[in-house]
């Protein structure tokens, strides 16, 4: 077994030697050759210098790339600014800072920057890289207009009351001096044990930043396994346009609802509203850690109830509005 030890002292020490010769490098005068060779290492050998030659174009564009190429974007952007406060037309600074923000995820300050290097006019391989870059922001602003989601979900139990009754097989009316009257056994409580499948989807999909429509849907169906009397289910449909942008939009919607008991439809319920969020303004002089949003909710619906177990069926209709203003 060949002893690796000899190999680790070797190591360590031409570890030791690169650390003193790129500190020599940097004490002397600034010196981009030195520190360009610096940058072929590692971003940790540049970094105790940083408070000593912040502000030094040449030493922040180094750094700024080491610090990319180490995985610390957030920190590379942080040095690229000073590199680009001193000289905007640095192109080869402001192509690391395009790459750094897309590496941070903020697609759309990199695509600012890409497209500002090739207004500069870059060479062939540059302008090649950016091409890259800017398809692939497409890409990730094309994902960000579709909005998929989708839900399963399967439910087993007991329930001890599966029709929603009393247990008292007689009730006193007091109306009527207390005189008793006894329930049909159909009426009393019951248990059962159920299972349960529900599903939905909601989809999106944004046209412009101001305009997008919605639409979704949601299925449950309970079945239980003696009592299927009182099986039940439900169906909701809604849909509708969002306009404005997110500090200051309206969401305009319909919804449409069925509720069946026994496999019976039992009750439809139809109806639209809409949303009003607005940024508030006055804020008092006070700046929040956080926008302050007041929401105008506002929403009507009508319901109509069909009961088909009476003869000819029975029908109710209701209208309801209401109209909320919240802060957060």
């Amino acid at each position: 077994m060949t002893d690796s030890r000899p190999w680790i002292s070797v190591a360590k020490m031409q570890e030791q030697l690169t650390t003193i010769c790129l500190q020599r490098v940097c004490i002397v005068p600034p010196c981009c050759r030195g520190w360009r060779l610096a940058v072929r290492f590692d971003y940790a050998y540049l970094l105790p210098f940083e408070d000593k030659y912040a502000g030094v174009v040449d030493f922040d564009y180094v750094l700024a790339v080491a610090a990319l190429d180490s995985g610390k974007s957030d920190r590379a952007t942080l040095a690229f600014e000073r590199v680009l406060a001193v000289n905007p037309n640095f192109a080869g600074a402001r192509l690391d800072m395009a790459r750094a923000y897309f590496q941070l995820g903020d697609a759309d300050r990199a695509k600012l920057e890409f497209l500002a290097v090739r207004d500069l006019n870059p060479p062939a391989q540059a302008q090649a890289v950016i091409t890259q870059y800017l398809d692939a922001i497409d890409r990730i602003e094309r994902a960000k207009k579709r909005s998929l989601r989708a839900y399963v979900e399967l439910q087993i139990g007991n329930d001890t009351n599966v029709n929603n009754s009393g247990s008292q097989s007689t009730i006193a009316v007091p109306a009527l001096g207390g005189l008793t009257f006894t329930l049909n056994p159909t009426n009393l409580k019951r248990g059962d044990s159920f299972k349960a499948l529900g599903a939905g989807v909601d989809f999106g999909y944004q046209f412009r930043p101001d305009l997008g429509v919605f639409a979704g849907a949601d299925f449950r169906q309970r079945m239980n396994f003696t009592q299927d009397t009182f099986d039940n289910g439900s169906m909701d449909l809604r849909g509708g346009v969002s306009i404005g942008e997110s500090s200051n939009q309206v969401h305009i919607a319909g919804q449409s609802g069925r509720y069946t008991l026994d496999n019976e439809l039992s009750r439809r319920a139809e109806g639209k509203g809409y949303r009003l969020r607005r940024l508030a303004i006055n804020t008092g002089g006070f700046v929040p850690p956080r926008p302050i949003m007041a929401r105008t909710l506002a929403s009507a619906q009508a319901a109509e109830v069909v009961a088909p177990q009476f003869e000819g069926g029975m029908s109710q209709v209701t209208v309801t509005a209401s109209g909320t203003v919240e802060i957060e």
